[in-house]
């Protein structure tokens, strides 16, 4: 038997289960890290486990075993925690926990996944021999199967189902192979025989087990752990993209990649207006790196309040409606609003833009509204918030202020022209000072290309005012074959790769282009991340589910303030959990579950062709003779006879005369074979010509001692 990395046969029948579960869980756990080093580290590890479980093997026959892996285990853990504490020193003493922590974060830290690789890699190792080869305890393996789980857990992710499925399929393999054998490869009670229907069985129970937990769908609860990640992240510090939803980031959300949504309820809105769709801020951006949107604001923690009032929609409203002569109240209207769930407690107040937190007492604020990126919170107490259940009101632009807006008919230059020809006019001095306020921080020119540029002037070229510039760029990309997809993941990442080339994304994507090319035509506006709500429940509340999460725009519009604006184009709105019911929903649940059953399946087949292989090979070999001499047939149809008889017995019968084979048959199973048997002895050693006649009878009598060959000896006595 030729050795695998010097395994014997039993060596490799008690070692192979485990060695694969360590390697699974091992891949697993450092793939939430970073997915191209996981394959190099654990290719590693595969040869680097096969020589520790040899080593835990010789170890256990020493009297000074222990003491031995107890000193292997302390220069792990040493090199590990140097390792760490050398990135501490270069990095600061939180780098490890931001690097831990940071969702959507797949940056490569050589010497922290070094450290996680080679100590986690060792403890692991250790603890899946231990309980598989010295103590058998399911408990113990199954824990180990766990820590993929919690690192993406903690780092707010979604295991893939193949490597769920992969853990689960060898954490059974694991249970029913290595509890035959037993604690370190002893014969227990029941004898193991590893065989071809061993293997056969054990591979369809496991297929079958995996294939409905794969094709089955799953329903989801979102646990309060799940929707509230905080409590997963120590000292605030998380940083990266949170799944939880309940925090606010430092950088916007990817713009490509499929975002982790179960589309169950976040939380529920009810509001007196009659909109049927509102758009509620978590946070507002000033600046576009090429990759993510970032605030760069020097005055980040400046809060609104009595001393700092905002100027809003309604502030713009009276002093346009005071400079005009117009009535202030038809631009705009007061509404309330509540937004409540049972479980979640989010630091910040999901709401319109508009939210009133100013006119009142500054101790007796409610909430805090961020000046840099105009997210309100709820609280000052970052870890002692309730649930969110909080009553509020908020300034509602009407259709009548954008037909305001419109009639004015104001470009930027003529706005301040106009502002300016008042001179010292409060009104006018506020308008003025809030509209360079706006284009001083959101007309940045970064990471715009002249492509980009070019095609925001085409699109403008025929528009006046800056509204019918903002609404001509937002109706841009559904009147110009753009398409939404959460799926997609493009070749390139970059706004021109979306806007002249793939034209297929989802909001982030319509966001941050319709937010460039409104800023390359000289417009003041900000990328807008919040969520969509537009769905209702029975009792006429918004339900917001983690799916709607939505990125918008927000444009500064002469005489009107701040306006938002959606151009993501149609395809957000859906709930891919809501048409499960009609015949289109069903059909695309089906082929879902197929495609998460797609590698299944192909498992199956090769064990189908495995359990088929003899089968398969004899079906071949009856359509090849067909083609053959008779006496050619004779020949090929002994050959396989005395090979179908060495393997039912066990052994290599290549050295077996006819005789001895005639009488071996004979005796093991009372299988007459003399006519095959006679004709290859006369036409191997006498050279006898055959005839049909004589080759149709011998035929049959092959057919007839392959189908018991096929079948298990109930003896194998030798002749």
């Amino acid at each position: 038997m030729k050795k695998l990395l010097h395994l014997t046969k039993e060596q490799l029948s008690v070692y192979i289960c485990p060695l694969l579960l360590a390697d699974a869980v091992y891949f697993a756990s450092l793939y939430t890290f970073n997915k191209p080093s996981a394959f190099v580290f654990t290719a590693l590890f595969a040869i680097a486990s096969v020589m520790l479980f040899r080593l835990f093997d010789s170890l256990r026959l020493r009297k000074s075993g222990g003491l031995i892996y107890a000193l292997m285990l302390s220069v792990a853990v040493f090199v590990s925690f140097s390792l760490v504490v050398l990135h501490m020193s270069a990095y600061g003493y939180y780098s490890p926990i931001r690097w831990f922590y940071a969702q959507g974060d797949d940056s490569f830290v050589p010497d922290l996944t070094a450290a996680l690789a080679l100590g986690g890699g060792f403890f692991l190792c250790s603890v899946i021999y231990y309980f598989t080869m010295v103590r058998y305890r399911t408990m113990g393996v199954m824990l180990c199967t766990m820590f993929p789980f919690f690192f993406f857990a903690k780092r707010s992710d979604i295991m893939p189902n193949i490597l769920i499925t992969l853990i689960m399929l060898l954490f059974l393999a694991v249970v029913i192979h290595n509890r035959r054998l037993g604690s370190g490869g002893e014969k227990t009670k029941s004898e193991l025989k590893v065989d071809r229907a061993y293997i056969i069985a054990v591979s369809v129970f496991i297929l079958i087990v995996g294939s409905l937990t794969m094709i089955i769908e799953k329903p989801y609860y979102q646990a309060f752990l799940e929707k509230n990640s905080r409590l997963f992240t120590p000292f605030g510090i998380g940083g990266g993209n949170s799944s939880g939803f309940e925090d606010l980031t430092e950088r916007s959300s990817p713009r490509n990649g499929r975002p982790d949504y179960n589309y169950e309820p976040l939380f529920y809105a009810e509001t007196d207006s009659d909109a049927e769709e509102l758009f509620l801020r978590t946070k507002a951006f000033d600046t576009f790196d090429g990759d993510f949107w970032v605030n760069s604001n020097n005055y980040s923690w400046a809060f609104y309040s009595l001393q700092l009032p905002e100027y809003s929609t309604d502030d713009v409203a009276l002093d346009m409606s005071a400079l005009t002569g117009g009535e202030p109240t038809e631009l705009y209207r007061v509404q309330r609003a509540r937004v409540f769930d049972d479980e979640f407690t989010p630091s910040y107040l999901p709401s319109p833009y508009g939210i009133i937190t100013d006119n009142r007492p500054a101790n007796s604020l409610q909430y805090y509204k961020l000046r840099s990126d105009t997210s309100v919170f709820r609280t000052m107490d970052y870890y002692d918030l309730p649930e969110l259940n909080d009553r509020f009101s908020f300034i509602e632009g009407r259709h009548e202020l954008y037909l305001f807006a419109e009639r004015l008919n104001f470009s930027s230059s003529e706005y301040l022209d106009f502002l300016k020809g008042f001179g010292k006019n409060e009104s006018a001095k506020r308008l003025l000072k809030d509209y360079e306020r706006a284009q001083s921080g959101y007309t940045g020119q970064e990471n715009i290309s002249s492509r980009l540029r070019a095609l925001s002037e085409e699109i403008t070229a025929d528009c006046h005012s800056d509204l019918e510039k903002a609404k001509a760029l937002e109706s841009y990309f559904s009147e110009n074959g753009f398409s939404y997809s959460l799926d997609y993941v493009p070749d390139d990442n970059s706004v021109d790769y979306f806007v002249f080339q793939s034209k297929t994304g989802y909001c982030a994507g319509y966001a941050t282009a319709m937010t460039l090319m409104a800023r390359s035509v000289g417009l003041p506006a900000r990328y807008v991340e919040g969520f969509a709500a537009f769905e209702k429940n029975e009792s006429g509340q918004f339900v917001i589910r983690d799916g709607y999460a939505h990125a918008f725009v927000e444009v500064y519009i002469p005489a009107a303030g701040w306006l938002t604006f959606d151009p993501t184009v149609d395809g957000y709105r859906e709930n891919p959990n809501a048409d499960g019911s009609s015949g289109l929903g069903i059909l695309s649940r089906l082929l879902e579950a197929l495609n998460r059953a797609s590698s299944i399946f192909v498992i199956a087949l090769a064990v189908l062709l495995f359990s088929l292989a003899d089968l398969l090979r004899e079906l071949a070999l009856r359509t090849v003779i067909l083609f053959k001499p008779l006496e050619k047939r004779v020949i090929l149809l002994y050959r396989n006879l005395l090979k179908a008889a060495g393997k039912s017995v066990g052994e290599d019968l290549s050295s077996y005369t006819p005789d001895m084979l005639r009488k071996l048959l004979y005796e093991s199973k009372g299988i007459s074979s003399d006519r095959l048997i006679s004709l290859f002895e006369k036409t191997a050693f006498g050279g006898f010509e055959v005839k049909r006649e004589e080759y149709a009878p011998a035929y049959r009598e092959y057919k007839s001692c392959y189908r018991k060959l096929s079948r298990r000896f109930k003896s194998s006595k030798k002749p």
